[in-house]
């Protein structure tokens, strides 16, 4: 039985070398959108909780005391410190996620680079 061995042949380098070039791009772009994405809304949940802060310290501040405090006051301070509870811990779930996707980029780039 005879092997007919010169019927395997690879692509050329070139071609090989453009078609990784091509999931590059897509995967970079792909993670450039996301972080893009993410770190705008750090920044503006970041925003929101500064301003809720400020609200809660000017409530705090004109209500006065907490045993002179209205009902209505004491309610609305009580509100505005689950939301930026629960602002904070979206923020810190969206930091996480940013470490990730930037993890990604630089194994992606030291990846392309070899």
């Amino acid at each position: 039985m005879v092997f007919n061995i010169l019927t395997f042949r690879t692509r050329s380098p070139d071609r090989d070398r453009k078609s990784d070039e091509l999931r590059f791009k897509s995967v970079k772009s792909a993670l450039d959108e996301v972080i893009s994405g993410v770190s705008s809304e750090i920044n503006g949940l970041q925003k929101r909780i500064d301003a809720q802060l400020q609200q809660a310290f000017h409530i705090m501040d004109m209500s006065g005391e907490y045993s002179e405090r209205s009902k209505q006051d004491e309610q609305n301070i009580v509100e505005l410190e689950t939301q930026i509870k629960i602002a904070k811990e979206r923020l810190k779930a969206l930091k996480k996620q940013l470490g990730v996707y930037e993890t990604l980029q630089k194994e992606l780039s030291k990846l392309q680079s070899e």
